[in-house]
């Protein structure tokens, strides 16, 4: 059988994708507690060739003047920084920062309220670099419930408007953090493939953040795929098991369930303090129920290079070579070439 130690080009030549990255160069997800160099560093390190940034969301930037004013900043960050970095625009771009040995990068909002009903702003905004969007955030907005919000409602006629208004512009709709009704009319709606960027199955943990069998089912069916991600409190009880092995066990399920072409990571990780998360949670409180193990005291998140040491059980467990290229990163470029350009 084959394995990464025989194999050792096979990582290297993957083009390796985390579709969630929210600790973006002005670190929206946790505030002035973090080192931008440090948290880019370990992707470069991790050989990552392509990740979405989260540049604003719904509990944190949620208008039009906040999230410009973010991504303002992230992409001065990272233009100053051509020998590291390529904004992406199109596929071509994956493959061009792979050649150049870079890291590419898009931006994504964790909710739609920086559009605020203008959906003039979605082409806007795209032609700034957020090329993926999250419905909602975990509560209810414009667009419809999330998936702690206390009710279970679908779409709103604006939400209906706002995806096929993605459709058109070529962003990606993604329904992470949705609740279940949300989700389910935003498969039925969207023309094009939806996304799960950061998600695991429930069927292997039961979190409120993870989704069912049915729901992964649907999403795969309109072309899309789903991010396995690596948060410990969506893991397991203790919130501590983030080993390969146990990313595994949720990736393997969901390749079982749909196959290995709808399946890829989104790690969500966050370099941080424990008080930096707190201060999050804390601010925004009604984001993150009390009983789901957001407040607990320590955090674990697996690191970029968990992607390597999970290719390698993949190997280790039968997985054909093609299969591992594509969940590392090619399924992710597919979906971005067919929807973005």
């Amino acid at each position: 059988m084959i394995t990464m130690k025989s194999r050792p080009d096979l990582y290297r030549d993957a083009i390796v994708v985390d579709m969630t990255a929210p600790g973006s160069p002005l670190a929206v997800m946790t505030p002035d507690e973090q080192s931008t160099d440090e948290w880019y560093a370990a992707y470069e390190q991790a050989g990552c060739t392509f990740i979405s940034c989260t540049v604003a969301a719904d509990h944190v930037a949620y208008t039009p003047e906040a999230a410009l004013t973010e991504i303002a900043k992230a992409r001065h960050w990272l233009l100053a920084r051509p020998d590291r970095f390529l904004l992406v625009e199109t596929a071509d771009d994956i493959f061009r920062a792979k050649r150049e040995g870079k890291v590419g990068i898009v931006l994504n909002f964790q909710g739609t309220l920086q559009y605020q009903r203008d959906l003039r702003l979605v082409e806007a905004f795209k032609r700034l670099g957020v090329h993926h969007s999250l419905l909602t955030y975990n509560q209810k907005n414009l667009v419809g419930d999330g998936c702690h919000e206390r009710t279970d409602a679908g779409l709103s006629s604006y939400g209906i408007a706002l995806i096929q208004e993605m459709n058109r512009v070529g962003v990606l709709v993604d329904i992470t953090h949705a609740g279940y009704r949300t989700a389910m009319e935003a498969i039925e709606v969207s023309s094009a493939p939806v996304i799960m960027s950061h998600c695991s199955p429930r069927a292997i943990f039961d979190h409120q953040r993870n989704v069912p069998d049915d729901q992964i089912v649907a999403m795969a069916k309109t072309g899309g795929v789903i991010g396995i991600h690596g948060v410990g409190i969506f893991m397991s009880a203790d919130g501590s098991d983030i080993s390969p092995q146990r990313l595994f066990e949720f990736l393997d399920h969901t390749v079982q369930l749909v196959g290995p072409d709808h399946v890829g990571f989104g790690l969500d990780y966050i370099m941080h303090t424990a008080n930096a998360r707190k201060a999050v949670v804390g601010k925004t409180g009604e984001s993150y129920k009390r009983d789901s193990g957001y407040h607990n005291d320590e955090y674990f998140f697996a690191p970029p290079s968990i992607m390597r040491d999970v290719a390698d059980v993949m190997l280790s467990n039968g997985y054909s070579e093609g299969d591992v290229f594509n969940i590392l990163g090619g399924n992710w470029v597919n979906i971005f070439r067919t929807i973005c350009g």
